[in-house]
């Protein structure tokens, strides 16, 4: 979509031209800001801060059952053992750099490093240029 704004504003004689592009893709962000404001917190988060109530209401609005249904009880429960078992067993950043975890760290970070070396934002940028247009040894302006 941002490259097909971007094809239509390329020819605006002013600043107007990059401009345009960068607002339109900040409506949809704001709306997107605006509406996380609206978002419960979530149960888990606050079953961490020991928020039992609450972590009973956000989970039968959610589910929409009442607090009492053995569904919501059983899943209430699984949550405050698992946040029991988070605070028991501390992690920390340098165990992904140990043991078997560190293949999968190396591998992930390798596929993000090549996806950008590979240059694939270039080619996603002059996407909808005409290969003629893309000729360095061109002289003649185009004809648009």
């Amino acid at each position: 979509m941002t490259c097909r704004i971007d094809y239509g504003t390329r020819h605006i004689d002013s600043d107007l031209s990059f401009r345009l592009p960068l607002y339109l893709q900040l409506l949809p962000a704001t709306l997107l800001a605006l509406g996380t404001t609206q978002l419960p917190f979530s149960p888990r988060w606050l079953a961490a801060q020991s928020r039992d109530q609450e972590t009973l209401h956000v989970l039968s609005q959610l589910r929409s059952l009442p607090a009492s249904h053995p569904a919501i009880q059983r899943e209430w429960h699984e949550i405050k053992e698992e946040v029991a078992l988070q605070k028991e067993t501390q992690t920390q950043w340098r165990e992904m750099f140990r043991g078997r975890i560190r293949r999968r760290v190396g591998i992930g970070v390798g596929v993000m490093f090549f996806q950008q070396f590979s240059g694939i934002n270039a080619l996603l940028y002059y996407a909808y240029e005409s290969p003629t247009s893309l000729n360095p040894l061109r002289t003649r302006a185009p004809a648009y």
